[in-house]
């Protein structure tokens, strides 16, 4: 229009025009700033691994370590390979210590500012750093099936999966562009002919479409989850995606497994009652009957026993969250909870039983043991609470949450553990359950209305972490239950548990408040540019303004 009149002698508006030009580059700039601010931690994730490890070859004729070292990529290391790491270095890949004892910083993976001590056995993961002393590691992962390249996917994941709130802005966005520009020829039409006045037409005509902020309404949302996500991420917490994010930030029910999720998970073997049978023999062989089961109890059996005395078990079964069986010298043998060796029929005398009862009140967790039908005997196993699961049922507690606590084991333990945890109401302790009959108490919780989230660890939790509206898993549990879960705490801490929910609400209410500050700032100031009352430039920075408020407030969840 300003080179129009320029030949027709009237008024230009080159300033105008430049100005509208810098105040819109402003707001996008500060956007690419906010989104680069908050996407900064998947950069941050690849910029852990180094590029070269210091490989110690083999020698080509004993195939032992030679000692010599040699600097390779990273890519080409091979699961089994040996390597050096000196004072300083980052870890490349995920490995387990074979030689040497050295503090390792794991605080990108943990949030956890305390380095852990790591020696022969223990695993160390890619990304992190030796601070102290020579490690000798042997490559137990690489590529993509490290620990940090997970990270950095469910990073990217989580960012890229819309929050369901998000439907809201996508639908009026798609629908905005094309109004605005009906507005803005009504606009022009209709000052030309109130005022005769191309020049004011014009002018409010531009002041409707710079006014109009789509920037806003389309950020309003992403960048909320950018910054959620990448704050979770810096405590610990990963989450798959948005639209977890949001649910969780709309959960009121909570469901928690006991065994390694409420306790430690490190239970240990108390006492051995045998009946008419060695103690020893009997706890060969159900050590031997336990020996292939992946629930942590097994472990504890397993304790004090030769791995070389094993018998062989024929026909193995493992019933997750009840028990196993399995055939020893040709004998049925079975082992697992009380419930489980009803269903196979074994006899309990009433003295046996009493035993049972007195034990499983103290809270402690009884396994029994039988041959062909017959009980031979109860171990007693203990596992105690995490320290600071009294501290997070409380938090849970006062913030409204509903709370329960889902096990197979008996009853008596669970109301024991109910008591000393702080869960409390026998109503809300659910005990001698399959892990299908978990997910089913879960599924009649969400048909009842309730946003349900559950917390689990193992393979049993696995089918109730699915069912879940919100799973959380810790990064130290089985992998089936890593895989069902939509969060996962890679430190076992159930303290984040309540951190999460606060990242989630936080977030949730900030999406709500930039959506409100869009749909509120456009409701208003269109009217304004439709009947003239602001000029362009006024307009440009108001548009640029609304932009930087969406952004500096979702900018305020890095205080959380």
């Amino acid at each position: 229009y300003s080179v129009f009149v320029v030949f027709t002698y009237g008024d230009v508006y080159f300033d105008t025009s430049s100005m509208i030009i810098t105040l819109i580059l402003l707001g996008r700039f500060i956007e690419v700033g906010a989104k680069g601010k908050a996407s900064e931690a998947i950069s941050k994730l690849m910029g852990l691994q180094p590029k070269e490890a210091r490989l110690i070859q083999l020698s080509a004729v004993s195939g032992q370590r030679s000692g010599e070292r040699m600097l390779v990529p990273v890519a080409d290391l091979k699961v089994g390979d040996t390597i050096e790491m000196i004072p300083g270095d980052t870890v490349p890949i995920d490995a387990e210590v074979v030689n040497g004892s050295s503090d390792v910083d794991e605080s990108m993976l943990t949030g956890e500012s305390m380095p852990l001590l790591k020696s022969k056995g223990n695993e160390v993961y890619g990304g992190t750093t030796n601070l102290n002393r020579r490690l000798l590691l042997r490559v137990l992962k690489t590529g993509k099936d490290t620990v940090l390249a997970q990270i950095i996917k469910t990073v990217e994941d989580a960012q890229a999966r819309k929050a369901p709130i998000q439907t809201v802005a996508d639908s009026v966005v798609r629908w905005f562009v094309p109004a605005i520009i009906f507005i803005s020829l009504l606009t022009f039409v209709f000052w030309l002919r109130v005022s005769n006045d191309t020049t004011l037409a014009l002018m409010n005509a531009i002041s409707v479409l710079v006014i109009a902020c789509p920037c806003a309404l389309g950020l309003a949302t992403p960048l909320a989850i950018l910054m959620g996500s990448t704050v979770s991420s810096s405590r610990g917490i990963m989450i798959r995606g948005g639209d977890i994010l949001e649910t969780a930030g709309n959960t009121d029910s909570i469901f928690l497994d006991k065994t390694g999720t409420m306790t430690e998970g490190r239970p240990s073997l108390d006492d051995i009652i045998p009946f008419n049978i060695d103690k020893r023999e009997l706890h060969l062989l159900a050590a031997s009957l336990e020996r292939s089961s992946e629930h942590i109890i097994a472990g504890a059996l397993l304790g004090g026993i030769d791995k070389s005395e094993l018998l062989e078990v024929d026909e193995f079964k493992a019933f997750p969250g009840m028990g196993v069986s399995g055939i020893i010298d040709s004998k049925k043998t079975v082992a697992g909870n009380i419930g489980f060796l009803k269903e196979h029929n074994v006899e309990i005398s009433a003295d046996q039983r009493k035993i049972f009862d007195e034990l499983s009140s103290q809270g402690k967790t009884v396994v029994g043991f039988a041959l062909n039908n017959i009980l031979n005997g109860w171990f007693v196993i203990s596992d105690t609470l995490r320290k600071e699961t009294g501290e997070t049922i409380t938090t849970l507690k006062k913030a409204g949450y509903d709370l329960s606590l889902l096990t197979g084991d008996h009853r008596n333990v669970a109301l024991h553990v109910a008591k000393e945890s702080g869960i409390g109401s026998d109503k809300n302790v659910h005990a001698e359950i399959s892990p299908v009959d978990k997910a089913n108490i879960i599924r009649i919780s969400k048909y009842k209305g309730n946003k349900v989230m559950m917390v689990g660890d193992g393979i049993n939790d696995a089918p109730a972490l699915t069912e879940a509206d919100v799973g959380i898993s810790f990064g130290k549990a089985t992998d089936i239950a890593i895989q069902s879960a939509d969060v996962v705490l890679m430190k076992s801490d159930l303290t984040l548990v309540p951190v999460l929910l606060d990242i989630s609400r936080s977030t949730l209410k900030t999406i709500k408040q930039n959506l409100f500050w869009a749909f509120s700032y456009n409701f208003i100031t269109i009217p304004l540019a439709v009947t003239g009352k602001i000029h362009p430039i006024i307009s440009a920075a108001l548009m640029a303004i609304s932009s930087l408020i969406v952004v500096g407030n979702s900018l305020r969840l890095k205080r959380i």
